[in-house]
């Protein structure tokens, strides 16, 4: 009878803990759900009440964040497209776009940079794992292609503004050049071939 008498005396204080323990979480779920909320869109601003970023859903519910600068003029955005998609654009003072960022629908990465008429005049991505950069005019037409193939082969590819390649350079894996040159119909016309020493 003693022996049960010590251990309830025992007990009492752990009992006493694991309540005390239970009063607490109580008290900090309270302050959470009380401090925490849902909202479609949220706002910062600044020490004059200068929107400087806002967050908010589009008109098909996907989320956007907007950086604003002190004239109030959005200057970079991030979100993600009707895909699900990340996309990412920088504005100038205007509020030209002049660089976008994304990941297209087959998960290839890209970057354009645009001219002051938001036009893109050089795109660097990602084409399943090989790199490509392209030199456009404002019109969008395709000038320069820099590129590797998938024996990492890297090739220089100039158009004229009809769009018809008139050069090509290319290094192969030896370390041989080969330049070829195209006329108006595209058809080679000259080539010129440089072994590399062995």
């Amino acid at each position: 009878m003693v022996e049960k008498e010590n251990m309830t005396a025992d007990i009492a204080p752990l009992f006493k803990r694991i309540e005390y323990l239970e009063h607490l979480v109580a008290e900090l779920r309270e302050k959470v759900e009380s401090t925490s909320s849902s909202v479609e869109s949220l706002k910062l601003v600044d020490k004059t009440g200068q929107t400087r970023a806002v967050m908010h859903l589009d008109n098909s519910d996907n989320p956007l964040l907007a950086l604003l600068d002190r004239d109030g003029q959005p200057r970079m955005t991030l979100g993600l497209d009707a895909d699900g998609h990340p996309v990412q654009r920088f504005y100038d003072q205007y509020g030209i776009t002049r660089m976008r960022m994304d990941v297209d629908t087959q998960d290839q990465p890209s970057v354009l940079l645009c001219d002051t008429n938001a036009n893109g005049l050089a795109r660097l991505y990602i084409d399943e794992n090989l790199p490509c950069l392209i030199l456009a005019e404002p019109s969008g037409a395709i000038r320069a292609q820099l590129s590797l193939d998938e024996g990492n082969i890297p090739s220089l590819i100039l158009d004229d503004a009809e769009g018809t390649t008139r050069t090509k350079l290319a290094v192969d894996a030896n370390g041989s050049s080969t330049l070829t040159l195209l006329d108006k119909e595209g058809h080679p016309v000259a080539r010129l071939g440089l072994e590399s020493p062995q």
